[in-house]
């Protein structure tokens, strides 16, 4: 489940409650273009929203998963090793920002 694989995160239920948001952080997504908030009302059941606590990691290069992540509020700090194994930032992701793949 999806509660297993962020267990330190504060699950704040589904995303029924989370309709504006999400389509706020969603109109340049194509997959998300033909719907409306009333469209995410009836989807939200199968969402589930979390807070994630400040400097947690939330995904790693290489994890796999059968999810996608969107942020409706706040920023994410991308970073990746360097080939001597300093983290560096190479991007913040803000509610509404693609990232690319």
């Amino acid at each position: 489940t999806t509660t297993s694989l962020f267990p330190d995160f504060e699950s704040l239920g589904d995303g029924t409650a989370y309709a504006d948001k999400i389509r706020e952080v969603t109109p340049h997504n194509a997959l998300f273009d033909e719907f409306n908030v009333e469209d995410l009302k009836q989807l939200g059941p199968f969402l589930q929203v979390f807070r994630a606590p400040a400097h947690s990691v939330i995904i790693s290069e290489g994890d796999k998963g059968d999810f996608m992540i969107f942020i409706i509020e706040g920023t994410v700090d991308v970073t990746k090793k360097d080939h001597s194994g300093v983290v560096k930032r190479i991007a913040v992701v803000l509610p509404s920002c693609k990232v690319p793949a």
